[in-house]
């Protein structure tokens, strides 16, 4: 049975924590869509602009891998 002890509310999160996860999202969620993106207008694009658009897509990747770098860095430090 539980007891009122183990009723406690979850610990706050962390805001920078919180800005982290959400600078994650963002940029996953960017990438995402550069990649739906590029599949949907493969059969359209130029070499020239499919190339531009593969660049830009790997270039958010990096973005997002970097996000979320810095968030499990930020958690392994701030212990949150």
């Amino acid at each position: 049975m539980r007891t009122e002890k183990d009723m406690k509310p979850p610990p706050e999160v962390c805001p920078e924590q919180k800005r982290l996860l959400t600078a994650y999202e963002d940029a996953a969620a960017a990438y995402s869509a550069a990649v739906t993106d590029l599949r949907r207008n493969v059969e359209v694009l130029a070499e020239r602009e499919y190339e531009m658009a593969y660049e830009e897509s790997e270039r958010l990747r990096l973005s997002a891998r970097e996000a979320e770098e810095a968030l499990h860095e930020h958690i392994r430090e701030h212990g949150c």
